[in-house]
């Protein structure tokens, strides 16, 4: 796996050079994560920290580790005399450290020492055994450790996510998104730390709603999109996810991905990028011709189903909106993305009212979703 601090290095390397080279990337990382909320931070605890564990570490790379001895020669098949099977210890890399609510959550205070939080962190599937499993979906769950924090588990939760709810959390802090409290990697598995939205979904509540609780929810909702797609996009920035390698996602029957991309018309290329051999070029041409060059780009969830909206009641019989959860596709999209995203996960068959309730923010871009409808019949998505 290539982590967020670039590529492995090269088996050609002596494995103690290979060693000290990933201590000193860490390192910094360490540094950099500390930094990149606040870049004025007081860096006294961490620097100490590190000043009495690196030279320990330093140590343990250095040191060249002897050759595995290999099978000896021998006249029967199979013969395993002599074989060394070193011992393992799972692989920990750290992406964003842990913020403090994190630590409380595995029960660790504040001050722990970097070799404790490690230590902790390579028993965590042990550790979410005993937490609450509030979704799970084939490799992928989320588990609530306690009333305040939830780990998203699974071999391709994506770290941009993170810095996403970052930057929402400096820009919007009042928009109602999980703060993201710290991302690692254990072995083949990545857990992602944050905070835990109170409430139940919108598609577990909407069917017992009032009229009168739907028009609130509804409202609060398009105040919401209204202020996410108000955040500013400056041109030059790629469209997608906020973070490198800046891809953009197209989610429907799979996951196609892009990028880096820099502008609507480059987007819509994408989004015509492998048509079905039955469709011909001239079709597709015209197909193109239809899609807009000249959307606003704004900042965009990306999934907005009811599933990842969260209600919480209110005394006196109200409902509130108290957020919304999962923002792993969301980034710098055309404006009407959101709507598509909310859209195109309807089947036919489906009577539920909400999709004659949508927001403003969402149901008036119809043109739109109505060539998106074309889209999906046209490629492989």
């Amino acid at each position: 796996m290539e982590s967020k601090l670039g590529p492995h290095i090269d088996g050609d390397l002596p494995r103690h050079i290979s060693a000290q080279i990933s201590l000193n990337k860490y390192i910094l990382m360490k540094i950099s994560g500390a930094l990149k909320g606040d870049p004025g931070a007081d860096l006294t605890v961490l620097l100490s920290d590190l000043n009495t564990s690196y030279p320990m570490k330093r140590k343990k790379a250095t040191e060249q580790l002897p050759p595995i001895r290999k099978p000896r020669a021998s006249g029967h098949l199979g013969s395993c005399e002599g074989v060394i099977t070193p011992l393992s210890s799972p692989s920990l890399e750290i992406f964003y450290p842990l913020a403090p609510a994190a630590l409380a959550a595995l029960s660790l205070p504040g001050s722990s020492s970097e070799t404790v939080i490690e230590a902790t962190l390579k028993q965590l599937p042990k550790v979410l055994e005993h937490g609450e499993t509030l979704h799970k979906l084939f490799r992928r769950q989320i588990v609530a450790l306690g009333v305040d924090v939830v780990v998203k588990c699974g071999p391709d939760v994506d770290p941009a996510e993170h810095c996403l709810l970052e930057y929402l959390k400096l820009h919007r802090p009042s928009l109602g998104s999980p703060e993201p409290l710290g991302f690692v990697v254990l072995d083949n598995t990545r857990y992602f730390f944050m905070t835990r939205i109170p409430g139940v979904t919108l598609h577990s509540r909407w069917p017992s709603l009032t009229v009168v609780q739907k028009e609130c929810v509804c409202a609060t909702l398009d105040a919401i999109l209204s202020d996410l797609h108000s955040i500013p996009w400056t041109p030059g920035v790629p469209l997608g996810s906020l973070a490198a390698p800046y891809t953009c996602k197209d989610t429907r029957r799979h996951v196609r991905t892009s990028g880096p991309i820099y502008s609507e018309a480059e987007f819509n290329d994408f989004l015509l990028c492998d048509p079905l051999p039955r469709i011909s070029s001239s079709y597709l041409k015209w197909l193109r011709s239809c899609l807009r060059d000249d959307h606003c780009i704004v900042l965009s969830h990306g999934d907005l189903n009811p599933r990842n909206i969260i209600l919480r009641d209110e005394q006196g019989g109200g409902v509130v909106v108290s957020g919304i959860v999962d923002w792993e596709m969301g980034g710098w999209y055309p404006e009407y993305w959101d709507a598509v995203k909310a859209l195109n996960i309807r089947s036919t068959g489906d009577e539920s009212d909400w999709w004659c309730s949508l927001p403003e923010q969402l149901s008036r871009y119809t043109s739109e979703v109505g060539i998106d409808g074309i889209i999906e019949t046209c490629t492989r998505v």
